[in-house]
């Protein structure tokens, strides 16, 4: 009796410690766990809240300062592009004004007469006064109408201009007039019939003589003249003096 006392003694004693031992492990974890964790999770949530303010702030910034930029910068070009415009339709009349007065300047001198100027020229053929007739008719593919003034003078008339011939010691048929008479045909310098005969002494220089009705340059042998009515030309001449 007294063994089977003494074992049931035990027994109860182990079971008490059994017991006391599941209680403290059942409420240890539970009291520590939670102050652990809510320690945790607030220092995250203030590292957090820490650190997204400052990116806020940024990012606010940077999307400021490009908005300011975007803006002013293509106001400049377009102001720029509306000044150019005007500026190209200002030369457009003066230049149609200055064509016709600097184009004999521009090319020939300026008060100047020489041999040249007594050459009649259409197109790529030209005539020397004093040349043979026969030579010069090769020169054009028409063919002009041909009349006899007298014995010694002869005449070849082509649509713009007319030829007058002579006859020289030898009975060679020479070229010693050649009048022009439409304005499609001009001299060397560019004087047509219809221009102002004021500009003859700016082109060619003074005369070798004028009248009331003609300007005379060359020489005593060969000459080119204009004749004129009020200020205007109305005739041009080459003359071989015969």
């Amino acid at each position: 009796m007294k063994k089977l006392l003494s074992v049931m003694v035990i027994a109860a004693l182990a079971l008490m410690c059994s017991c006391a031992k599941t209680e403290t492990e059942t409420t240890a974890p539970k009291t520590t766990k939670p102050t652990v964790t809510t320690e945790a999770e607030t220092s995250v949530t203030e590292a957090d809240s820490t650190v997204t303010e400052p990116v806020t702030t940024q990012t606010a910034a940077a999307t400021t300062k490009p908005a300011v930029t975007k803006k002013t910068k293509p106001t400049e070009p377009r102001e720029k592009a509306t000044e150019k415009p005007p500026q190209t339709t200002k030369p457009v009349p003066t230049q149609g004004k200055t064509k016709p007065h600097t184009r004999v300047a521009v090319t020939f001198p300026k008060g100047s007469f020489g041999s040249a100027d007594l050459v009649f020229k259409k197109g790529s053929a030209t005539i020397k006064l004093n040349e043979k007739i026969k030579d010069v008719l090769k020169r054009f593919k028409s063919e002009p109408e041909e009349t006899e003034l007298s014995s010694e003078r002869s005449q070849y008339e082509y649509d713009d201009f007319i030829i007058t011939t002579y006859i020289d010691e030898n009975d060679n048929e020479r070229v010693c007039r050649i009048e022009i008479t439409e304005n499609t045909i001009e001299t060397a310098k560019g004087i047509r019939i219809g221009e102002y005969a004021s500009r003859l002494r700016k082109v060619y220089g003074e005369p070798m003589e004028r009248t009331k009705t003609a300007y005379y340059y060359g020489n005593d042998e060969k000459q080119l003249i204009f004749v004129y009515s009020g200020n205007k030309i109305e005739g041009i001449h080459y003359k071989y003096d015969v």
